[in-house]
C-alpha cells in the first residue's frame, strides 16, 4: 500500500494541491441516500496519488494512496462519478479545507472551477449522523 493519512484534525488548509488541474472526482455511497457520501476520492494532473477526504469522529481526514489502495474497502459501496455529474474535469481545484472546533463538528469544503462542494454531517448536532456531500 503506497500513501498515508496526511492530516485529521478539526482544521486544515490543502494549500499544496490547490490550482492543480482535476482528473477525477468520485464519491462513495452506501445506497440508502445517493447524497450521503461516506467518502471522496480525486486525482489531480501530475500528481500521482490520489487523495481522500472523510469524516470521523466528528474531524476531518485527509489522505493519499495509490489508485489499488485509495479505492480498497470501498467494493460494497456505490461509486458516484462527481466529476462527470458536474462537468469538473479539467478544471482547477481551487481550494479544499476542514474547518471545525471542539464545539462543532467539523465540514470539509471543496471548491473546483466555480462549484462549491460541502462534505458535512447531515445531522450537525450528531457525531453519529451519516456524512453528506452536497453542491452548494
Amino acid at each position: 500500500m503506497q500513501g498515508d493519512r496526511i492530516i485529521n484534525a478539526h482544521y486544515f488548509e490543502c494549500e499544496n494541491i490547490q490550482g492543480t488541474e482535476l482528473e477525477s472526482l468520485v464519491g462513495f455511497y452506501d445506497g440508502q441516500d445517493p447524497y450521503g457520501m461516506d467518502i471522496i476520492l480525486l486525482k489531480l494532473k501530475g500528481v500521482e496519488l490520489w487523495q481522500r477526504f472523510f469524516l470521523d469522529a466528528g474531524i476531518g481526514f485527509w489522505e493519499n494512496y495509490d489508485q489499488v489502495s485509495a479505492f480498497e474497502d470501498y467494493e460494497d459501496l456505490i461509486p458516484i462519478n462527481i466529476a462527470d455529474k458536474y462537468s469538473l474535469k479539467g478544471l482547477c481545484l481551487q481550494h479544499i479545507s476542514c474547518i471545525g472546533n471542539n464545539k462543532e463538528l467539523s465540514i470539509i469544503s471543496f471548491k473546483v472551477g466555480k462549484s462549491n462542494f460541502i462534505l458535512m454531517h447531515k445531522d450537525t448536532k450528531n457525531i453519529e449522523s451519516e456524512t453528506i456531500f452536497k453542491k452548494l
